[in-house]
């Protein structure tokens, strides 16, 4: 049912995007290549989007959702999970490595054919065009964790290709050319929180959906576990959302251009997910209505879905806030202007707060006081030095070792 649901997306999508988008490829005033790369490159958007989204919920079956014992092998339905998240991998690979040789052909004008004579020109291209090395990097690190799956069975083994399975996604996500010139450091840095929050909840629903398909054990905790990851991804991927869709759309033009209402659409997909988390939330909390959470997870899907690919098609589509504009060549750059001559004050306020690395800076800050904190609650001690930043004075000569 999942084949089918993805290659009817795929096939829709492309489909649609093929006959009512511009030919990006036009835009640049090359040769039309027809529909192979027009309808083909989105439809392997969302092939590749929605593999890593199911190979994603199944490892978080078996790290997360159904975990063994964290110093022994995963439970049986975690090892359940890896062989499809294997699978899923695997035409995760697939998948990106064609979108890597589409997006070559689409911004050099040769049919994707002719690369079969000249694969010297592919990899020229793969080289010099940033998206398609982010597509073949993910499509790289799918294929480590498709091998890594097969061979995993420690429940730690899980948890770190939990990490790196949407880890692969960020060269697609950095390199992605975003929908706003101005302030794309920010716009990117969106697309990047936006694309990790709706893999893993698109991956967790998936994951919930084939446990209870399968009749296993345990469903009331793979419920409950699957509601937190939702109720946290939630905001995620509202918020990054709506910061992508401001530097590129206007509020005048949601309603009078296709990418306009094509945000809208999307508003629309986030609200329908935001009251089907707040029952599955409510089912949880009550304690029952399990068929009632389990159909609600099914439209999770369905929207999640809707969602993947509306993104897709306002990738492709022009955005009317960009119509006209000419970056300079700072902003081009950085996504900015700055002044001519650099003073102290600018340097002290012109700057900017990186969304990726910068909220990981903090959350991890965040996590090591709680850490410590709890350590201290427990009657362990943890010096304070190591905590607060210092300098140590260098070592000089050999450490001496000591003894009792």
């Amino acid at each position: 049912m999942l084949v089918l649901g993805l290659a009817a997306a795929a096939a829709l999508t492309g489909g649609l995007l093929a006959e009512f988008a511009p030919s990006v490829s036009v835009l640049y005033g090359l040769s039309a290549l027809g529909p192979v790369v027009d309808a083909g490159l989105p439809a392997a958007r969302v092939v590749a989007m929605g593999a890593a989204a199911a190979a994603v919920g199944y490892l978080l079956l078996a790290a997360v959702l159904v975990p063994g014992d964290p110093y022994g092998v995963v439970s049986p339905s975690g090892y359940a999970g890896l062989r499809p998240a294997r699978g899923w991998s695997v035409v995760q690979a697939f998948a990106s490595a064609t979108v890597a040789v589409l997006t070559v052909a689409e911004n050099s004008g040769m049919s994707p054919g002719r690369f079969l004579a000249r694969p010297d020109a592919l990899v020229i291209g793969i080289g010099q065009i940033e998206q398609a090395t982010g597509w073949a990097l993910a499509a790289l690190v799918a294929s480590v964790v498709a091998m890594l799956a097969g061979w995993t069975l420690s429940w730690r083994s899980a948890v770190g290709l939990v990490l790196l399975a949407p880890t692969g996604l960020l060269p697609v996500t950095l390199t992605a050319a975003t929908n706003a010139a101005r302030s794309h450091d920010i716009a990117g840095d969106a697309l990047t929180l936006h694309v990790l929050g709706a893999v893993l909840w698109l991956g967790s629903t998936i994951a919930m959906l084939s446990h209870f398909a399968r009749g296993r054990d345990g469903r009331a905790v793979v419920l409950r576990r699957h509601a937190a990851i939702a109720t946290w991804s939630l905001p995620l991927v509202g918020v990054s959302g709506v910061v992508s869709a401001a530097y590129a759309v206007a509020p005048t033009d949601l309603l009078t251009s296709g990418y306009g209402l094509a945000v809208v659409a999307s508003a629309g997909v986030l609200l329908g997910l935001v009251a089907a988390g707040k029952r599955i939330r409510t089912a949880v909390a009550t304690g029952g209505g399990r068929t009632m959470a389990l159909r609600l997870a099914a439209l999770e899907v369905l929207l999640l879905a809707v969602a993947a690919a509306a993104g897709t098609g306002l990738a492709r589509l022009f955005p009317p806030a960009e119509a006209g504009y000419q970056p300079s060549r700072l902003v081009y750059l950085l996504g900015y202007d700055l002044p001519t001559h650099l003073t102290a004050g600018d340097l002290a306020v012109r700057w900017r707060f990186d969304l990726v690395f910068g909220t990981l800076a903090v959350l991890a800050a965040a996590l090591y006081v709680a850490g410590a904190r709890r350590l201290r609650r427990a009657g362990r001690p943890w010096p304070a030095g190591r905590t607060a930043p210092h300098r140590t004075a260098p070592q000089r000569g050999w450490p001496v070792a000591r003894c009792c």
